[in-house]
């Protein structure tokens, strides 16, 4: 495969969007509507698909969904994802921080806008429940929300809109169900609508269905009302029976491809948008992927002793870390604390960069537990999951999975498609493992990958056809 060619095919499609009013003037009555939600994350799961549709339909409308205000705050304009999102999406429709469904021109106007929403609606909002006269705050909350949908009635935006209009959804099956979204699902339930997980997912791959005993996570299922127009693409043929069985789907309406963002064109595609951020160090170093707050699996004092048996190994082995925060971290000062707020630059340093442009020059990858961790595999990056659940019982019991040492682990940790160090001397023996041969360890790695996740080639393009050719024929099949 000459990755040049493809990386110019990719480069020498136009993609700027036009004029906002261009835009709703001159559309098709074609629509892909892109719900991004629970989180961020699910951009970087649907932005390669999305990338060929956009090629495929140039006049048809694309519009970006965020059904919480939360998200719209959480938005990096700096982000590449981001950078390239807004080239290919035509409206910005989100849920702002004044419950007011509001449309705009970009994510920067759609951040403002939310801002403004907030200054307006929540400290207010906060105070009036603050005093017990509920009756007259809820009155109050009223007017003040009639007043802001007539300052800002020009931003107001209708799920009507899509009356009229071939619609085609995109989101995670996952969300079909939460109470955010019910509007949207009755709104465009009878539409064609298209899954991909906002991770790299692995429900339904467990020991037992791989094993070809019965899944233990599909025996409570979940209503799902549209399941006659959905397909979903998954990752693995291992997790057909998860989504039969959790959403009442049929075995046609599953698609096991791969995972989009794992194929050859797009990476170097987003490699090429990459190539003008300048990291904080060229090569060799650490590149670590945290997680926001604690959680049961992760509390707080294992955390810091998790970041301190890091700092060791890169002493160690005088190799500097760049620190890759979670999309909902906030910086807190815990690594400024363990790291060393005066070695920020020189031994560590924090970056926004993507998780394939870290993987190209860096020693290995360090994750508490990620979906970061397939990226990196596939990228030809070593990467060690440290995180230590022993004694904590919701997840050291009798139905834990267990690795050779007989820890408790998670399921990519047993299954091999990471290294696993419960603390330090574990780390440190994956550590010299890299160090004595590092292609050894990749090899495995991507071994086991191999063995559980399919690789369609073009699978982005294989999608997009999909897509397109079930929203041209819906109407015959309504």
């Amino acid at each position: 495969m000459n990755h040049l060619n493809d990386k110019q095919k990719y480069e020498g499609t136009s993609i700027i969007s036009d004029s906002f009013e261009k835009q709703v003037n001159n559309r098709s009555n074609e629509c892909f509507f892109f719900c991004c939600s629970p989180s961020l994350a699910i951009i970087d799961s649907w932005i390669s698909v999305i990338y060929h549709l956009k090629q495929k339909k140039p006049d048809s409308e694309f519009i970006f969904y965020m059904p919480k205000s939360r998200t719209v705050d959480e938005l990096d304009l700096d982000s590449t994802l981001i950078k390239i999102a807004s080239k290919l999406f035509d409206r910005i429709v989100f849920c702002s921080h004044a419950s007011i469904m509001s449309t705009s021109k970009n994510f920067e106007e759609a951040k403002k806008l939310n801002h403004r929403h907030y200054i307006l609606s929540l400290p207010l909002k906060i105070l009036l429940h603050k005093i017990q006269f509920f009756d007259f705050a809820n009155n109050i909350q009223k007017l003040l929300d009639f007043l802001i949908k007539y300052l800002y009635k020009d931003y107001i935006f209708s799920l009507n809109y899509f009356n009229d209009r071939k619609t085609a959804l995109m989101f995670d099956i996952y969300e079909s169900t939460k109470e955010y979204n019910s509007q949207l699902m009755s709104t465009l339930s009878s539409k064609p609508i298209f899954s991909i997980s906002h991770g790299i997912d692995f429900e339904g791959i467990t020991p037992e269905n791989i094993t070809n005993i019965t899944d233990i996570n599909t025996n409570q299922s979940v209503s799902c009302n549209h399941v006659d127009n959905v397909v979903v693409y998954t990752n693995s043929n291992y997790q057909k029976s998860y989504f039969q069985s959790k959403y009442g789907l049929n075995e046609g309406s599953i698609r096991s491809l791969g995972v989009p963002r794992h194929d050859i064109k797009w990476i170097d595609f987003l490699l090429s948008q990459e190539s003008n951020r300048d990291l904080p160090f060229e090569k060799g170093y650490i590149s670590f992927f945290s997680r926001p707050g604690t959680t049961d699996y992760h509390p707080k004092d294992r955390k810091i002793k998790a970041i301190e048996a890091i700092q060791r190994i890169a002493m160690e082995y005088n190799l500097p870390i760049i620190v890759k925060l979670h999309p909902k971290e906030k910086r807190d000062g815990t690594f400024e604390r363990v790291f060393g707020l005066d070695n920020y630059g020189s031994t560590w340093a924090y970056s926004n960069a993507h998780p394939f442009a870290l993987a190209k020059n860096c020693a290995f990858a360090v994750v508490f537990i990620s979906a970061v961790t397939l990226d990196m595999v596939k990228m030809g990056v070593p990467v060690i999951e440290i995180l230590d659940l022993r004694g904590l019982e919701a997840h050291d019991n009798n139905t834990a999975l267990r690795d050779q040492a007989g820890d408790p682990v998670k399921i990519k940790r047993y299954l091999g498609l990471v290294l696993g160090a419960s603390d330090y001397a574990q780390l440190k023996k994956h550590v010299d493992d890299i160090m004595t041969d590092r292609q050894k360890v990749v090899n495995k790695l991507q071994a086991e990958y191999a063995k559980y996740f399919n690789q369609t080639p073009h699978i982005n393009e294989v999608i997009a056809n999909e897509i397109c050719e079930a929203l041209d024929n819906w109407e015959d099949i309504k």
